[in-house]
């Protein structure tokens, strides 16, 4: 699991390199990621939780107590950076209890949502209570490839109108996509949608199979080498991978049996 605190300048860069150094070495919990709910109000053909036609069980969702009892307690542990994804998130009917209590647990907050079921009231909570970020997933730059993708007739004009409503609420917001073969022919055009708001714009190409064995989903997914095409035809991508890789170039491992280290598990988790 990576860092999902946005690049920054100054203070907080800083701030953040110096305590994720000192959680690893203490393997302190920094950096944790919690599913509200796998529901979801779109029928995605690439999604590993809900595949089209596929109805996940929902038995075992926490409640409403015993999630501020969770949340409660990654706070005592010493999580400081808390991403709230699903699932769609929003579809809780308790969200809103649940991310008041979030708040107060002192968490920087990020929000994964789909946007679509962002209303007034919503909008209104992230204005009086900001999160760190809300990042929100489109999948496409038109209602045509939305209804492909989403399986969901008016899930475009809905999406838009959540970005919108985010926006007004002066909400720190960025766009995001996940690539496949359905909407790559959008791709250029869900850059100019989110340039056109001033918003910051990202696409990951990663597919993976279904939580219940299915594997239809990766029929959506491009192949290596059209991944590497597509990067390599983006500067600005190009040069932020070449920043990656450099990064840890020189990071020393200290078993040489191995052939990388990963974090996860270390100073981040995932429930």
């Amino acid at each position: 699991m990576t860092d999902r605190t946005p690049p920054g300048t100054g203070g907080y860069a800083e701030f953040s390199r110096r305590l994720h150094a000192k959680a690893l070495r203490a393997r302190v919990p920094l950096v944790g990621s919690l599913e509200l709910t796998s529901k979801c109000n779109l029928h995605c053909h690439h999604c590993y939780i809900s595949g089209p036609g596929v109805e996940p069980e929902h038995t075992s969702e926490l409640h409403t107590e015993e999630m501020k009892d969770l949340l409660a307690e990654m706070a005592s542990a010493g999580c400081l950076w808390l991403l709230v994804t699903g699932g769609e998130p929003l579809l809780r009917p308790d969200f809103a209890e649940l991310y008041d209590h979030a708040r107060r647990q002192g968490f920087i907050l990020t929000l994964f949502t789909n946007g679509t079921l962002v209303d007034e009231k919503i909008a209104g909570l992230l204005r009086e209570h900001p999160p760190f970020l809300v990042e929100v997933t489109i999948y496409g730059a038109s209602a045509g490839t939305y209804r492909d993708f989403t399986g969901q007739e008016k899930a475009f004009d809905a999406a838009v109108r959540g970005i919108e409503l985010l926006c007004e609420a002066g909400v720190r917001l960025r766009l995001k996509t996940t690539i496949s073969r359905r909407n790559l022919e959008d791709l250029p055009a869900m850059h100019a949608l989110a340039d056109g708001l001033g918003l910051e714009f990202r696409y990951d190409p990663v597919i993976n199979a279904g939580l219940d064995g299915s594997t239809d989903m990766l029929e959506e997914r491009l192949t290596a080498a059209e991944v590497l095409e597509l990067d390599m035809s983006d500067p600005s991508r190009a040069s932020g991978l070449r920043e990656f890789c450099d990064r840890f170039r020189s990071h020393r491992i200290e078993d040489p049996g191995l052939l990388y280290q990963c974090g996860a598990g270390q100073t981040s988790f995932h429930v």
